[in-house]
Parts: C-alpha cells; structure tokens; sequence
C-alpha cells in the first residue's frame, strides 16, 4: 500500500509515497540529478539552490518539520520530487522508510526513505540521476484502506469515517450495532463531522430518517431518545 518508487544511479531503494497521495501529493515520474536540499528544513531558508529540474534530498535534521511545507519549498526552487528521510530515533528502524502524510496538497511526488538509505544516498550519490515514481492510487488496495466523498467503502457493513472533516484521505469503520450511534456518539476522541453522519446513515441505517437541514440529528420521535429500556424495539423505530 506504498505507491512509491525511487531509483538513484541505477539502484532501487525502499521508498514509501506520503500515505495521503494521490489526494494531496501528485502521481507521476520524473528523473533528474540528485541534490542535498537538506536546509530547507531552516524556517529561514526558503528556497534550495541547485534544485532546479532536480530531485530534492531532505535530511529532516530538526526532526519537527511539516512535510507539506518542504515539499512546497522544493517545489517553489524548481525541484521535480522530493524524497525525504528522517533522522535516527530509537522508536524506528533505520532500515525503513516510515510512512507519513502530507497535510496540505503539493504538485510533485513526495516519498520517504529510510534513515540509512538517506545517509547513503548524501554521502555517495549526490548529482547522480535519480528517478521518483508514485502511482494514482485508484486501485482496490486503496480503496479497501482509504475513502472519500467519490470513493466508497468497498466491504460491506463499514462506512467513511471523515474524522477531520475533510472530504478525502480518512477511513472505513466498521457500522455500529445500533443505527442511532450513527447520530450521536464521540468518533476516536472526537464527535462525529456531518459528512461521517451522513455516510453511516447511508450506509448503515438506511431506514433512519435524517434531516439534512438539522446538523448530526435525525427525523425521529423523542421516544427515539429513551435509552433505558431493555428491548431496542421499544426505543426506537425506524
């Protein structure tokens, strides 16, 4: 589920595109030489020098950056791709590119490589060519990880969460056992936005009536919200 490619001086190095892609970050490929535009890291540096029609190489060194941010700075100094890597942490193999996301769109491919691979690379292959590959991720192993407002749940029973609010790039969760929760509850932590509302009623409670016009409520009696009774036949009727 990874999209990603990248290629430098003819050898393949583990890379996994930003997990938000194709959404937020552009599918293509593109080859150019390889150039350290590390710096961009520094809130004071904006631009890479050298980086145009190039490969930007990020050593995130700080280790707090938004990855949006640098891609936009690579992108705004002529870069064709980014590929980013972070530093050492005990918590993370070195051996593995990590996953991450993008927060905001960008307009060129953007993947992450391990921390060890990122060393080689800046040591041995800087103003070699490099080639960066991520793929329009319409296929089933995205759709069964990922929804949107235009892409639905492929399994049955779950529905799109829309957890931050947005419009693409959230998850399917599983439908709750009784239709009401699609209304109400708190979804992981936070209370659930209206488009999630109304993908669980669509997809989960389909004989619940909601009002559109009433933000996260639905057309039912008030007898719907008598939650003590033993038999949910008696609560509630749809």
């Amino acid at each position: 589920l990874y999209w990603g490619e990248t290629t430098v001086d003819d050898e393949v190095f583990l890379s996994y595109a930003m997990s938000s892609a194709p959404f937020y970050s552009t599918p293509g490929s593109v080859t150019g030489p390889l150039v350290d535009c590390s710096d961009l890291v520094l809130d004071r540096v904006a631009t890479c020098p050298g980086a145009e029609d190039s490969i930007c190489l990020i050593h995130d060194y700080v280790k707090d950056s938004f990855f949006y941010s640098l891609a936009r700075k690579c992108e705004a100094s002529g870069g064709l791709a980014m590929i980013l890597y972070l530093s050492h942490s005990e918590y993370f193999s070195d051996d593995l590119p990590g996953e991450g996301y993008l927060a905001q769109p960008v307009n060129i491919p953007v993947v992450r490589i391990s921390y060890n691979d990122g060393l080689l690379l800046t040591e041995t292959k800087l103003g070699t060519d490099a080639n960066v590959t991520t793929y329009d991720a319409w296929i089933d192993s995205w759709l069964a990880q990922y929804c949107s407002t235009t892409v639905p749940c492929i399994e049955e029973d779950t529905y799109c969460t829309f957890a931050d609010g947005m419009d693409v790039g959230m998850w399917c969760d599983s439908c709750p056992e009784d239709p009401l929760d699609c209304l109400f509850p708190a979804q992981s932590g936070y209370a659930k936005t209206q488009n999630a509302v109304e993908a669980c009623v669509a997809g989960c409670a389909s004989d619940l009536e909601f009002g559109k016009s009433c933000k996260m409520c639905g057309q039912i009696k008030a007898s719907s919200l008598e939650f003590g009774v033993d038999d949910p036949a008696d609560k509630c009727r749809f």
